[in-house]
């Protein structure tokens, strides 16, 4: 019998059954154009270079509100960037400074790349993630 009820478990786990959503929103657009990029982490080992979710969302306002449907408890860390011109790539200009605003979750102040560490947060229930671009 509880090898029957850690199996159902196991599958109401897997089908997102106790996941929630997750929800994002952004502030400080200045130019309402293009579409922002934008990326859920799930470990430090994969932080900004292999997303566990991604979205895509048109600019249409100077804040924009939206949802990862389907996250799970755990410690995230997102990143974003508004990609002003389309690309799909976050333009750098000299000495490799963005030329597109971007943030991440927690809002850190930066002299380079971050860490996992710095932009997690726990996500434990339906929560909004306020993140200011610059």
């Amino acid at each position: 019998m509880k090898k029957i009820l850690f199996a159902l478990l196991y599958v109401l786990l897997g089908t997102g059954v106790f996941s929630q959503p997750l929800s994002v929103n952004i502030k400080g657009v200045e130019t309402v154009t293009g579409n922002i990029l934008v990326a859920l982490y799930n470990s430090s080992e994969t932080f900004l270079e292999k997303p566990f979710m991604t979205k895509k969302i048109e600019v249409t306002s100077d804040s924009l509100l939206f949802k990862f449907e389907g996250v799970s408890e755990g410690n995230y860390a997102l990143s974003l960037f508004q990609d002003v011109n389309n690309n799909n790539k976050l333009d750098l200009g000299n000495m490799g400074i963005p030329t597109e605003k971007y943030g991440f979750s927690n809002n850190p102040f930066l002299f380079g790349k971050p860490d996992f560490e710095t932009c997690m947060f726990k996500f434990d229930k339906d929560s909004t993630i306020v993140i200011e671009l610059k």
